[in-house]
């Protein structure tokens, strides 16, 4: 028997990890439009189509690509892992922790992890958007007006 509002309380911190591991994702495709494109046309073209990728298949991009930014690709590596054990191995591996305090305590704890981690690497990537911006000539005002907008608007603070 699974004590209380176990499973509530499990899928609803879920469902916010998994909204912020899209917004990582988001700001991984505005990440890679920038760096890699040679015209306003091609940055468009490079953000549809990085939209449509997987989170595994951003990362092999942006490593095909050399873009990963030094210090980050062991942690999207391990971050990856970590995500798709949330996505795909999480009944599997953990459906028994509901009914076990302390299993149940762990695993809200390894979901709340992947979230925290996610959220940090979203305000990392964004953050290396607005360097990349400013230090190839484009000024804070009309970053903040355009780009910045973009990125608060799919990124945003959780």
């Amino acid at each position: 028997m699974v004590p209380g509002n176990r499973p509530s309380e499990l899928f609803i911190e879920i469902g916010h990890t998994l909204f912020t591991v899209q917004r990582l994702e988001s700001a991984l495709c505005h990440y890679i439009a920038l760096v890699l494109h040679e015209s306003p046309e091609q940055a468009t073209q490079l953000l549809e189509g990085s939209l449509k990728l997987s989170l595994g298949r951003l990362l092999r991009t942006m490593k095909q690509k050399g873009v990963v930014p030094s210090g980050f690709e062991d942690r999207l590596d391990s971050f990856l892992q970590e995500r798709n054990w949330l996505v795909h191995r999480l009944y599997v591996e953990n459906c028994y922790d509901l009914s076990d305090d302390g299993a149940f305590a762990r695993l809200m704890a390894r979901v709340d992890g992947v979230r925290k981690e996610a959220r940090f690497m979203s305000k990392s990537f964004a953050s290396m958007c607005r360097d990349w911006s400013l230090a190839n000539g484009m000024s804070k005002s009309d970053f903040d007006r355009a780009v910045g907008r973009i990125l608060q608007d799919r990124i945003g603070d959780l």
